[in-house]
């Protein structure tokens, strides 16, 4: 009985130290944060596109983050009508999929 539950303590001491250990910094999260408004804005095509709110974190089994984007349209028929997208980022492939929003 002793040995099984140092035999347990042991697995689950190893697999929290392990994930520990592969949590990102706060550096690498602000990092790809930036990566992620940077190409969601360029990918929209929205004049003055900004992020909205805070990004959605999906759980890493989904692997995207989402994020809302308001902006004018830059086409000119659209005569600067206000846009708003929904931008999911990829975490993994780090590729945005974009999406009028009504």
């Amino acid at each position: 009985m002793v040995k099984t539950l140092a035999l347990s303590l042991t697995f689950f001491t190893s697999q929290w130290l392990t994930s520990t250990a592969l949590a990102s910094s706060p550096q690498a999260w602000e990092k790809s944060h930036q990566e992620m408004i940077n190409k969601c804005t360029q990918a929209s095509g929205l004049k003055g596109a900004k992020s909205v709110g805070q990004p959605i974190l999906f759980d890493d089994t989904v692997g995207y983050t989402g994020l809302i984007l308001k902006g004018q349209y830059a086409q000119p028929h659209m005569k600067n009508k206000e846009a708003q997208m929904l931008c999911l980022f990829n975490r993994k492939t780090r590729k945005v999929y974009l999406s009028e929003m009504s």
